[in-house]
């Protein structure tokens, strides 16, 4: 686990067991050969950093796109709803609603919100996973850039019977989630789980989580 850990660590984008066998190796150097425009777009695509305007119909009327709940709107939604879970006093509930998606896990522990509680909020609000420990083996390297991945909080995890996923701390920072609905490909809802930031320090550390 940790020497997977590691190569995630240090940008690789396959890990290769001894003794490495000639096809294995193939495909990982092709892999790594199409990672360079990806990564190139991706690198671009993360410096936006407002989501785009809903497509309209005719008449008027809106579209709903497969990640309005990700939006404004639907931050706002979830901050009320957790402020009514959590019966905050008017004056903690006026703080918690002035957060942003960027300030929200520093604000939540201000007000005495874990970032374990809050991030199983989300991923409640959201109806996905709360993952408490990332497993390293289940970790898809190549997929995302490191740096990204690092200073995001984001993995593409997964397997040949699973299919490919993610996992992220934030899913309301609509960059970060348009990257990964990018790099899963289509226009469909990325499938993903939410994990606190302490895990993926966990993980990114290369240590064992008890």
């Amino acid at each position: 686990e940790q020497d997977r850990a590691r190569a995630f660590r240090v940008g690789g984008v396959a890990h290769l067991v001894k003794p490495v066998e000639e096809e294995g190796l193939k495909r990982a150097v092709t892999a790594h050969l199409a990672t360079r425009g990806k990564f190139s777009e991706i690198r671009k695509l993360a410096q936006r950093t407002a989501p785009p305007p809903t497509p309209a119909r005719a008449g008027g009327a809106t579209t709903l796109r497969w990640d309005s709940l990700f939006q404004p709107s639907g931050f706002n939604r979830f901050k009320e709803q957790l402020i009514g879970r959590l019966q905050l006093a008017p004056d903690r509930a006026k703080s918690f609603t002035r957060l942003t998606p960027d300030t929200l896990y520093a604000g939540a522990r201000e007000l005495g919100l874990s970032c374990r509680k809050l991030g199983e909020a989300m991923a409640a609000f959201l109806d996905v996973p709360f993952v408490p420990r990332i497993d390293p083996q289940q970790v898809r390297l190549g997929v995302l850039p490191t740096p990204f991945c690092l200073s995001n909080q984001v993995l593409a995890v997964g397997d040949a019977t699973a299919g490919l996923s993610f996992i992220l701390t934030n899913p309301f920072r609509w960059e970060v989630l348009e990257v990964v609905r990018r790099a899963a490909g289509g226009d469909k809802r990325p499938e993903f789980s939410i994990a606190e930031p302490d895990a993926f320090e966990v993980f990114a550390a290369g240590q064992a989580r008890p």
